[in-house]
């Protein structure tokens, strides 16, 4: 019989049904190439009461349940949970929280269907995710470094940016996923020397649909601008309109600004919404159309992280594109080659004027642009490498047998949470230590030595943790040990007898009485149980080496 396909469950916090955000089309475009890729997909994201469903147009999932409510009946228990998830952290801003009824759909998903992999939205999401089964691979899309994001809007503009972090919160939320997806080089170098050794990073630009050949442009006096309502967007655009777009004027009076997407809300609100030259088109069906028409397209970033989608859409419709350096920021496109880049407001408007009166400049930049985009933004070298990833998962997944049972994990895990996420000793060192540190990392746990009762030295095991022989352990308070074996678990509760005296926090993980008051106590009767214990099978690491 043939293996199933893989299945995996994309999750986005916030409303798919507004369009016109570039975070939307990238969820959006990442589903739809993993579902092509035969991959069932389903989709779950947090609906809004004042903006209508599109929940039916979304097609070529398995399912899609848009969360109409943002609480539950579970809010206590979820905001107390999180609470101590984030102990010792600066909690997010509301904004930047999962609400619990889409936590509450999510996990009864997981709960009830066997997924290979979950893409999330966000390293925020990541509280919903702690229940999440061990064999289920947790990836998170970041789209942005948003501590990154708020600095450079500070500096730029004074202000504070809508939405940030704190940077100790985002890496801390970094390190409780199995994959993280940047969306640019320069975002995944930022990352990297913060995650664990047994955490994966991939670089996933956002795909872009490319024209087949640069289209004729029938405005050869139009400049586009195509953007969404968020902060960095109405800053570029007030910079613009001030500074760049007079100049232009007062060289080419026969332009056109032509403004697309729901920038242009705020904006005609305001008295830059009178500006002369400027014709607003608000939300429309085809974007790309806007984009074939234009002589121009601008991009006047003042600030920002990631990938701007828009310079990359711009790019694949073959339009010459005047943008700023953080506009042109982790695209690849090269001042003259591909793209005018100016970041001061007079050689910004001089380069869109440059290219209005020039046709043949605007043929090479766009064809560049455009060849660029196919080679660097199409859908197999974005979103291929994602595909190979869940679907190895996969089959390793069915092929390996699992080390440490999952409701062993979860015990640990219960624990550890209710304990108010103490650091972890790991009492043996055998096999089994070798498939449990990495699965109390999975959940969050920091490790922060491994005692060996055999040892005589100290030294440093394959995950780079402390070893200490038994003499040189020094008990704390607060730490939970965690007894690592099947078959020597009474042996190693007898050896810690002066500690769990002392007052210290110890847990069997297979023999449910192996646990002290001081655990306990934190916990409802039966929330760490287990299967009984059974003799060691195949499917449970060797602990020839764990005393």
């Amino acid at each position: 019989m043939a293996a199933a396909s893989p299945a995996i469950l994309v999750v986005f916090p916030w409303c798919l049904d507004r369009t016109g955000h570039g975070n939307v089309q990238r969820v959006l475009s990442m589903a739809r190439y993993v579902s092509a890729r035969g991959v069932a997909v389903d989709l779950v994201y947090q609906g809004n009461p004042r903006v209508p469903s599109r929940e039916h147009e979304l097609i070529g999932f398995r399912r899609v349940l848009r969360v109409d409510g943002w609480h539950s009946s579970d809010d206590a228990r979820l905001y107390a949970e999180w609470e101590r998830f984030y102990e010792g952290h600066e909690q997010p801003s509301w904004n930047l929280s999962p609400g619990s009824a889409l936590t509450a759909v999510v996990r009864s998903l997981l709960d009830a269907v066997p997924y290979t992999a979950v893409i999330s939205s966000y390293a925020w999401t990541a509280p919903i995710f702690t229940t999440a089964p061990d064999d289920v691979l947790r990836i998170v899309d970041l789209h942005d470094v948003l501590s990154h994001h708020a600095s450079r809007c500070l500096e730029t503009t004074g202000r504070q940016a809508p939405f940030t972090l704190p940077f100790d919160t985002e890496r801390m939320l970094w390190r409780h996923w199995d994959v993280l997806l940047a969306i640019t080089r320069d975002e995944a170098a930022l990352i990297e020397p913060t995650l664990r050794p047994d955490q994966r990073l991939l670089t996933v630009p956002h795909a872009v649909t490319s024209s087949e050949a640069v289209p004729p442009r029938p405005a050869p006096g139009t400049v586009v601008y195509t953007g969404s309502d968020n902060h960095s967007n109405q800053a570029a655009m007030a910079w613009l309109l001030t500074e760049v777009w007079p100049k232009v004027l007062a060289a080419r009076p026969d332009a056109t600004l032509r403004v697309v997407g729901l920038i242009c809300g705020p904006l005609q609100q305001t008295p830059l919404g009178s500006t002369p030259g400027v014709d607003w088109r608000g939300l429309v069906d085809d974007p790309s159309v806007e984009l074939a028409s234009a002589a121009v397209c601008v991009a006047p970033y003042l600030y920002g992280s990631g990938l701007k989608i828009k310079v990359i859409e711009a790019a694949g419709a073959g339009c010459a594109v005047v943008t700023t350096s953080a506009g042109a920021e982790g695209s690849g496109l090269v001042h003259d080659t591909h793209a005018l880049i100016e970041d001061d407001p007079s050689a910004f408007a001089s380069a869109i004027v440059r290219l209005l009166d020039d046709k043949e400049a605007r043929a090479r930049l766009g064809s560049a642009a455009l060849a660029h985009a196919r080679r660097a933004f199409s859908d197999d070298a974005c979103y291929g490498p994602l595909v190979d990833l869940i679907r190895a998962h996969a089959t390793s997944a069915r092929q390996a047998p699992a080390l440490i049972p999952s409701a062993v994990v979860a015990r640990a895990r219960t624990a550890w949470s209710a304990l108010g996420r103490p650091d972890v000793v790991v009492w043996g060192n055998g096999s089994h230590t070798r498939a449990l540190v990495p699965a109390l990392h999975a959940f969050g746990a920091h490790v922060r030595c491994i005692v060996d009762g055999g040892a005589d030295q100290r030294s440093e095991s394959p995950e780079g943790i402390d070893v200490l022989p038994r003499r040189l352990y020094q008990a704390r308070r607060f730490d939970l040990v965690v007894l690592s074996s099947q078959v020597y678990e009474p042996e190693m509760w007898r050896d810690l007898a002066l500690e769990r005296a002392a007052g210290a926090h110890v847990l069997g993980l297979y023999r449910r009485e192996l646990m002290t008051p001081s655990i306990r106590q934190h916990l409802v009767a039966g929330a760490l149980s287990v299967p009984p214990y059974r003799a060691p099978s195949s499917r449970v690491p060797s602990d020839a080496a764990a005393r």
